[in-house]
């Protein structure tokens, strides 16, 4: 019984098939990570921008209070010394509840924190992208703590007051003011705006808000470069 003679040209281009089905197979796939890898970061590219640009606008609203509050620290100030004019107790209400008048900030950058977290993106422009990032995220908690630590003063300038202003709440019954106690002795303002140790309270934390105005008038400015930065890297 003879045997059926070995195609090997057809056995070969059948060989041949197969292997380029499968290198055709790996290469459509490794094509489609790659897409789905670029559309997936440009994807947290632009929620990092909306998140940036949110940002800016959280920044500039605690700005144009904070220039207020300035403003009110200034005028308080004006009140305070040696001999000062009578301060009606509705102007003393008026005059802390503009002091205390700005909040604590927080910054959205989960979107940030995420791309920075990523492997994506990591060559060329997208290397400075990733070190402003950097900055952007440690710059914001520094002026989330300073933001506390302002709100923090709040307390000992009340408890300061406490003793010579019998109702912190009669005037403008603000909340800032509610939940003190009334002083057993009667309204003097020449006592509490001729102390020093007032004053420099009030002093302090003027201070701490020039301090805070600076730094986010600073961070805005390094959110801008951060998305200046991205646009170079996203390219025409």
């Amino acid at each position: 019984m003879s045997r059926t003679p070995i195609e090997w040209p057809r056995l070969l281009i059948e060989g041949a098939v197969i292997v380029v089905s499968i290198l055709l197979a790996f290469a459509i796939d490794a094509w489609w990570d790659k897409r789905q890898q670029s559309e997936e970061a440009a994807h947290q590219v632009a929620r990092v921008v909306t998140e940036l640009e949110s940002n800016i606008k959280r920044l500039e609203f605690q700005v144009e209070t904070l220039d207020f509050t300035i403003d009110m620290g200034k005028r308080f100030l004006g009140r305070l010394g040696p001999d000062p004019t009578p301060v009606k107790e509705t102007e003393l209400a008026e005059l802390v509840n503009g002091i205390f008048s700005s909040g604590t900030i927080a910054f959205g950058r989960s979107a940030t924190t995420s791309f920075l977290a990523s492997g994506q993106l990591t060559s060329g422009d997208w290397q400075e992208v990733r070190r402003l990032l950097s900055e952007v995220v440690s710059y914001q908690d520094n002026s989330q703590r300073r933001s506390i630590e302002l709100r923090a003063q709040r307390p000992a300038i009340h408890q300061h007051m406490a003793r010579l202003v019998p109702a912190h709440n009669s005037s403008l019954a603000h909340p800032l003011m509610a939940d003190y106690e009334k002083s057993r002795f009667s309204y003097d303002s020449s006592d509490l705006f001729s102390d020093m140790y007032f004053e420099g309270l009030i002093g302090s934390f003027a201070v701490r808000m020039e301090i805070n105005r600076s730094g986010h008038l600073d961070l805005i400015n390094l959110h801008r470069l951060a998305l200046t930065s991205i646009n170079k890297a996203k390219g025409p």
